[in-house]
């Protein structure tokens, strides 16, 4: 994805710090959203390592883990007005879930998240 920086090109410091984790339950195809991520009621400075908690992991290599809840992109813009400096959620992807991607997919949340370092 060309909307970002690659992973060698982020300082150590990005990878470390202070953080925030957020837990939504949601079931597989389902969009976390902004609302969601406000009506959590966790503070996330500017600066946080934000960790979203959707239960998800507990699928890892079952046959529902590829049909994961993910993040709209009101969601993703809320965490970068939020400053979040690192994002991570315990699914394969933070977009649609491969099964669900139209013809021409251009993969929105991680552009918005990249797009913003």
């Amino acid at each position: 994805m060309s909307d970002g920086k690659s992973i060698e090109e982020l300082p150590l410091d990005a990878f470390v710090g202070p953080g925030a984790v957020i837990s939504v339950v949601k079931g597989g195809g389902e969009e976390v959203t902004a609302a969601d991520l406000e009506e959590s009621g966790v503070v996330v400075d500017r600066g946080d390592i934000l960790m979203l908690h959707t239960g998800w992991d507990e699928k890892f290599e079952t046959d529902e883990y590829n049909l994961h809840p993910y993040l709209s992109v009101d969601a993703a813009e809320w965490i970068v007005a939020r400053g979040a400096k690192m994002f991570g959620i315990d699914c394969i992807t933070v977009d649609l879930p491969t099964p669900l991607r139209p013809k021409g997919f251009n993969f929105p949340v991680h552009r918005a998240l990249l797009g913003n370092d």
